[in-house]
């Protein structure tokens, strides 16, 4: 996993997710707020 910080209180991570043989490339976007961290967008590629 890796990670950049975009502005403060959002971050842009990036992995590979494998479940059941599908792999995947995971890019979310989070987002800190008065609640804590949350997910302000997704997206997922399979790359098999």
């Amino acid at each position: 996993m890796s990670g950049a910080v975009l502005a403060p209180g959002i971050v842009h991570l990036t992995y590979f997710a494998d479940h059941s043989g599908r792999r995947a490339w995971r890019s979310p976007v989070w987002r800190l707020t008065e609640l804590g961290w949350r997910m302000y967008f997704h997206q997922g590629t399979l790359t098999n």
